[in-house]
């Protein structure tokens, strides 16, 4: 039996508090022996507002939320207990005026060693609820954080909105993420969409899934509560999508829901699943990635079924790469690369300066003619997207359409 806990709490805009809270949950979780912790996002605070955030933004080094964190694992580490947390927290920017938001992993030493930043961000604006705009105060992600090992198995790890875009939960279920887990603060809104959500995603990942929320109204620095309330129902999911244990919504005191990790369980079912799935494949035919593909992803691409090649929301480093490379290619690539994909990102700031990359690695490709890159399969995918999921084309004669219609407009190339 491997015992993990799900802790829900109401996070202030005081660090300090927050940690006594934190503090509070981590004993409950050692005391039944549990073998990790996954607390909420932003656990550290719920500021006032945007600016707010920005100026109460510790580094990890500096923040007291943390310290006490490290502190207590220290301490039971110490007497000889074993507990991990995974806690959500905000850290200044290197590179902007905006914080992160970020989960990290602090191993049974206090240590922190694994560190993962939101990719999706939340921007909403609900009629007669709360107007959220979290990308005016947080700079988005842009690296999937590779699952790994731990007490309760392989752990994948997203935040509260990655867990509407399914991409990031089937490449770390590709990647062998056994755990995978959203910590969150969910609108009273959205709360049960996300709720549906974790359960569906525990279904077609064969994943257990852990949900830390917060949960009630948040308060300020001056005891007065602020307008914005949390949804809470922090549970943990199996990977049939069944709910073991759930938190209680009475109020909004802290407190954890505790159920077993049977890997076992989870790999027998992943087998059964497997087999069912293969028996009733549309088809078998082997093909090798194409030069796109193989482009985008390198070797370690995602291998959808039924012989899909899908452009993945989020940006990779090889994506990026690519991207850059495309500028290279012959004219009428250039710009219907750049026409198809005029963003190159989501809403969130994934963006990619097209002007201003430059690489040689695709100069083979310069003089070729769109007919002899189709022969030579350059543009082999059956299905290309962007990266807000609008579709380009279907397969490789669309696509070649695409191009052949921005050769042909009145701009000219």
């Amino acid at each position: 039996m491997v015992l993990v806990a799900a802790g829900q709490l109401c996070a202030s805009n005081v660090l300090k508090d927050n940690a006594v809270a934190a503090i509070n949950l981590i004993a409950k979780a050692s005391a039944l022996k549990c073998k990790v912790l996954f607390l909420p996002e932003a656990s550290d605070y719920i500021a006032r507002n945007a600016q707010q955030s920005k100026e109460i933004v510790k580094s990890v080094a500096d923040s007291p939320f943390i310290q006490a964190i490290q502190g207590k694992l220290k301490e039971l580490n110490t007497s000889g207990e074993s507990l991990s947390v995974s806690v959500g927290i905000h850290e200044p920017s290197e590179t902007s005026d905006r914080v992160k938001n970020t989960l990290i992993w602090l191993n049974e030493a206090g240590e922190i060693v694994h560190r993962y930043q939101k990719i999706h961000l939340f921007d909403v604006d609900i009629k007669n609820g709360p107007i959220l705009k979290e990308s005016q105060s947080v700079e988005p992600g842009n690296e999937v954080l590779k699952p790994f090992a731990s007490a309760i198995g392989t752990v994948g790890l997203g935040i509260c909105y990655d867990l509407r875009f399914p991409e990031l939960a089937l490449r770390l279920r590709s990647e062998g993420a056994q755990v995978l887990t959203y910590p969150s603060a969910w609108t009273m809104k959205t709360g049960p969409h996300f709720q549906l959500l974790a359960q569906s995603t525990a279904i077609f990942t064969q994943s257990y899934v852990v949900m830390p929320a917060q949960k009630g109204k948040h308060k300020l620095e001056d005891g007065t509560v602020s307008n914005r309330e949390s949804f809470g129902h922090t549970c943990i999911i199996d990977p049939a999508g069944t709910i073991l244990a759930q938190c209680s919504d009475i109020d909004d005191t802290e407190e954890i829901c505790v159920a077993d990790i049977d890997l076992d369980k989870l790999e027998l079912l992943r087998i059964l699943e497997q087999n069912a799935t293969n028996k009733s494949s549309l088809s078998k035919t082997e093909k090798p990635p194409s030069k796109i593909t193989q482009l985008l992803f390198g070797s370690k691409g995602l291998e959808y079924r039924y012989n899909v090649d899908v452009c993945e929301r989020f940006p990779t480093g090889d994506q990026f790469k690519f991207i850059k490379q495309t500028l290279s290619m012959n004219p009428q690539c250039k710009k219907a690369f750049k026409d198809a994909f005029p963003t190159l990102g989501s809403a969130n700031d994934h963006v990619i300066d097209l002007q201003s990359a430059d690489s040689t690695t695709l100069k083979q490709y310069e003089s070729k003619t769109l007919d002899e890159l189709a022969k030579e399969n350059v543009f082999q995918p059956p299905l290309v997207v962007d990266w807000d999921h609008k579709l380009i084309a279907s397969d490789e004669p669309d696509l070649l359409k695409i191009l052949n219609n921005y050769h042909k407009n009145e701009e000219g190339i």
